[in-house]
C-alpha cells in the first residue's frame, strides 16, 4: 500500500507541474507573439517611412526629362534588393506621379511601355484621398501610410495544427501598404510630384517561425524544471511517509511491551505493616488465578486469628 501510494503521488505531482509548465509556455507564447507583432509592424513602418523620405529627397535632384531613365533604374534596383533583405523588408513597387496624376517613373517596366508624351493622367488615382493629401503635404512632413487601400498580401505559413491560433492574432495577416511623400522644387516651395512606395507590412511568416522555435525551447526547459520539482517534492513526501511509518511501528512495539509487563503483575499483593516501627516487610505476592480461589482465600482469612496488636494486614490491589 505504501508503494502504491508513493507511485500515485508521483503521477499526480508530475501531471500537476507539467500542466503548470505548459500553461506558462502557452501564455509566454501569446504575450511574446502579440508584442512581437506590434514591434514588427512599427519597425516596418518606420523603415518604410525613412526610406520614402530619403527616396523623395534624392529624386528631387533628378526630376527632369534626362533623369527619368535613371530614376526608373533606381526604383527597380531598390525593389530587387529588398527581396534579399535578411529582415524580409519587401518592396512591391515604387511609382512617381506629378500633381495631375501623370506617371513619371515606375519600378515596373510594364508601366513604362508608352513614352512620357503619350501617357495619360490616372483619373482613378487622382480621385483618391491619399493622393490629394500627398500633394498637399509640407516639405519634410512626417509621411503616413495609407490604410484604406490596404490589400491582403499573405498569411503566415504554419503547420495544420497551428493554423487555428491565427484567430488569436488579428494582426498576423500581411498587407500591402502604401507610403507616400511629396517632391518639392529645388528653389520654390511648390510640389512637383509625389513618390508612392508599396511594401509588405512586416514579415509575419518569419516572425511566427522564430516564435515557434522559441516556444519549443521554452517547453523543453520548463518541462525539465517541472520534472526536477516533481522528483524533489516526491522525495520529501517519500521520506516523510517512511519516517512516519517507522515511528508508528516503534510506538506499537513499546505499547505491546508495556502491556506485557502489566500482565505479569499479580492481581493481589499482601503486605504486613508494623505499627511499632517504620520498617515494612513485604510478603511474597500471591497469584489469584480466578474468582473462585479469591473467594476461598477471603473466607480462610476471616477464620484466622486476629493478628498481634503491633501488626496490621494490608491488601493492595494491583
Amino acid at each position: 500500500m505504501f508503494v502504491l501510494r508513493s507511485i500515485l503521488y508521483f503521477i499526480i505531482l508530475f501531471l500537476m507541474f507539467e500542466s503548470i509548465a505548459l500553461s506558462a509556455v502557452l501564455w509566454s507564447f501569446f504575450e511574446s507573439t502579440q508584442n512581437a507583432l506590434k514591434q514588427e509592424l512599427l519597425l516596418t513602418d518606420h523603415r518604410a517611412r525613412d526610406f520614402t523620405l530619403a527616396l523623395a529627397k534624392a529624386t528631387e535632384l533628378r526630376l527632369n526629362k534626362n533623369g527619368f531613365a535613371e530614376i526608373d533604374k533606381t526604383f527597380s534596383r531598390y525593389v530587387e534588393v529588398t527581396f534579399k533583405d535578411p529582415e524580409k523588408f519587401v518592396l512591391k513597387q515604387i511609382k512617381l506621379f506629378n500633381p495631375d496624376g501623370l506617371l513619371l517613373s515606375s519600378s515596373d517596366p510594364n508601366d513604362l511601355k508608352d513614352p512620357l508624351e503619350k501617357r495619360k493622367p490616372d483619373a482613378t488615382l487622382t480621385a483618391q484621398a491619399y493622393f490629394r493629401k500627398a500633394m498637399r503635404m509640407r516639405k519634410w512632413e512626417w509621411p503616413e501610410k495609407e490604410t484604406e487601400s490596404m490589400k491582403l498580401a499573405s498569411v503566415p505559413e504554419l503547420p495544420n495544427y497551428a493554423k487555428p491560433i491565427l484567430k488569436l492574432f488579428p494582426n498576423a495577416i500581411t498587407h500591402e501598404v502604401i507610403m507616400f511623400a511629396p517632391l518639392y522644387h529645388e528653389t520654390k516651395l511648390d510640389v512637383i510630384g509625389a513618390v508612392f512606395v508599396t511594401y509588405k507590412e512586416g514579415n509575419l511568416s518569419l516572425l511566427f517561425e522564430n516564435q515557434f522555435d522559441l516556444t519549443k525551447w521554452l517547453f523543453v526547459n520548463y518541462s525539465l524544471i517541472a520534472i526536477l520539482v516533481t522528483v524533489v517534492s516526491w522525495g520529501i513526501f517519500f521520506l516523510f511517509q517512511y519516517f512516519t511509518k517507522r515511528e508508528g511501528q516503534s510506538n506499537t512495539i513499546k505499547e505491546e511491551h508495556v502491556v506485557l509487563e502489566n500482565d505479569s503483575l499479580p492481581l493481589i499483593q499482601k503486605k504486613m505493616v508494623s505499627t511499632s516501627g517504620s520498617e515494612v516487610s513485604e510478603l511474597t505476592p500471591v497469584m489469584i488465578p480466578d474468582s473462585v480461589e479469591v473467594t476461598e482465600n477471603i473466607s480462610k482469612n476471616e477464620e484466622l486469628s486476629k493478628p498481634q496488636a503491633d501488626v496490621v494486614d494490608a491488601i493492595y490491589l494491583g
